[in-house]
């Protein structure tokens, strides 16, 4: 509540953040938060009386440096932090534009911010496991920007998903094959896309993503090995939280089932015997299985 408060013409002791229009406010509020364990949490504006401008500072008094800044309706943000770090939130109203100049009228009255931990899924270093094929659902509900900078806009993913409320999921290759990949969305208007990073952890780099063009986000990626980590980054186009599928698919038969290629123009084999390899059946056979022919 700002109704009772001046102007610190406090600027956080960083050109990060923008304060060249420090002396146009109003009024401003600070409050302290201290993490409660170690993580990552999301704040997020849940709703105000005016236009404002939110500015987060490490530290708990006037020799914190600012970190990150944000205005009314933009994306939640992102504070990874140790238990006990504080955070020293500024709060002040927004400057406004009357005929072509910056005016500044004495807005009060009450925000309302948010903070919660992040859910799995919102770092690449805590991901959403998947195991198998099949059809998964991924939802944004409560996350922000991660930032990830893993991999450059020239390797052919999607550099700027990180930039965006984004997803991490990591998926493990259950058997060796080609797969392909589907996202749909609940956005009718914002596209999401998907980045396939090669890797468990946040050095993992770009092995595939979908077309800027697509009118639905899919790709497919070959030669797989069982066992092979990736991870799965999800992002929309704008500043929005999206929730979906994303559809795994194994390109030719499933795994655990028996793909026979027979060419009749190539000799056959005659008397003795022929070991087949039991990881391509359904169940697994340790041992393989062994076929007299007669």
């Amino acid at each position: 509540d700002n109704r009772w408060a001046g102007n610190s013409a406090f600027f956080g002791n960083d050109p990060l953040c923008d304060n060249s229009f420090v002396p146009f406010h109003e009024s401003d509020l600070f409050l302290t938060w201290t993490a409660p364990s170690d993580g990552t949490f999301v704040l997020s504006d849940v709703g105000s009386d005016f236009p404002m401008e939110v500015q987060l500072h490490l530290g708990s008094d006037c020799s914190a440096v600012c970190f990150d800044q944000f205005f009314s309706g933009s994306m939640p943000r992102g504070m990874t932090l140790t238990a006990g770090q504080d955070v020293l939130i500024q709060v002040r109203s927004d400057r406004v534009m009357v005929n072509g100049f910056q005016s500044q009228p004495d807005r009060l009255g009450i925000c309302e911010l948010a903070i919660d931990r992040a859910p799995v899924g919102n770092d690449c270093d805590d991901p959403v496991h998947l195991v198998g094929t099949g059809t998964f659902p991924w939802d944004m509900t409560g996350m922000a920007a991660s930032f990830h900078p893993g991999f450059h806009p020239s390797s052919g993913c999607h550099a700027e998903l990180g930039e965006r409320i984004d997803q991490f999921l990591l998926w493990t290759v259950p058997c060796a094959g080609d797969y392909r990949f589907e996202v749909t969305s609940n956005l009718e208007w914002y596209q999401v896309h998907l980045n396939a990073l090669d890797g468990a952890d946040c050095s993992a780099s770009c092995a595939g993503s979908d077309v800027d063009s697509a009118q639905i986000s899919q790709f497919s990626m070959t030669n797989l090995v069982a066992g092979q980590q990736f991870l799965l980054q999800l992002g929309t186009e704008f500043e929005a939280t999206a929730m979906g599928d994303l559809l795994i698919t194994r390109i030719g038969n499933d795994c655990g089932e028996l793909e026979v290629v027979c060419d009749p123009g190539q000799p056959h084999h005659e008397g003795g015997s022929v070991t087949l390899a039991g990881s391509a059946f359904a169940g697994g056979l340790s041992s393989g299985l062994h076929l007299e022919a007669h």
